[in-house]
């Protein structure tokens, strides 16, 4: 009885390090049926969570024949949140996928951050093969529509992310399963800013031998080993009330 228990304490405990990987609670959650606009929604580490996308130009920006979606969500307590970045290419037709083998330049990245820190869940691609090793995505595009006023799409999103500590990738992994996502950016108020009068777009990871992605990638030598993504906006992820709080 006691090896019975002893086995099942495992097993419990082994679900809980791999199910839980968030450390924040009672995120908002999907009803698993709804399809609500401007959003992203679907199982993150096991959870079906609904994040809103943040379509301030800092966050969410089309530059240089790239589009960087930000959504984002915050625990109940407001003690952390979910920021996720989408990076693919603004000529994206439905039909399309993206991968790091194949489709076009593209990541997924996302951050959960609280006021003593932030964590990096990546995965990418370098030369044609998925970066960090063991991480994975598939973005498919449902719909794309692209006007002089606005850039519109939706789609689905598998994948596995793997987690940063201390600019190098672990063996931890979070999940993204069944993860569904629409977005409108208004073209003009979404270019990135530029370099000259404001801070780089955003927190979207990057190698640090590859420029920003508003710039052509430039692959790493064979030989090279690309150092983890890095936050390019100064200071990264800031911890800060969402676009629509007000203090009452």
């Amino acid at each position: 009885m006691k090896k019975t228990a002893a086995i099942l304490l495992i097993v419990v405990l082994l679900f809980c390090a791999s199910a839980f990987a968030l450390s924040g609670a009672d995120y908002p959650a999907w009803d698993g049926a709804s399809a609500p606009d401007n959003s992203l929604y679907g199982g993150i580490d096991g959870q079906n969570l609904l994040l809103k996308l943040d379509d301030t130009a800092e966050y969410s920006n089309v530059a240089d024949g790239m589009a960087q979606v930000c959504f984002f969500a915050f625990d109940k307590a407001e003690q952390n949140y979910l920021e996720m970045y989408l990076l693919l290419p603004e000529s994206a037709a439905a039909g399309d996928v993206f991968s790091p083998t194949g489709g076009g330049m593209s990541s997924v990245s996302l951050y959960e951050v609280s006021k003593t820190g932030d964590e990096l869940y990546f995965s990418g691609q370098v030369s044609g093969f998925a970066y960090p090793s063991g991480s994975s995505f598939e973005l498919h595009i449902e719909s794309a529509q692209k006007t002089d006023s606005a850039l519109s799409m939706s789609g689905t999103l598998e994948g596995t992310l793997v987690k940063f500590k201390d600019n190098n990738p672990t063996e931890e992994t979070l999940s993204l399963s069944g993860v569904k996502f629409s977005f409108t950016l208004p073209l003009n108020a979404s270019r990135a800013p530029q370099p000259s009068i404001a801070p780089k777009a955003s927190v979207q990871p990057e190698f640090s031998a590859v420029p920003a992605p508003s710039v052509a990638p430039q692959l790493p030598a064979p030989s090279a080993v690309p150092e983890a993504p890095k936050a390019t906006m100064d200071p990264h992820p800031a911890f800060t009330l969402p676009p629509d709080y007000a203090v009452l």
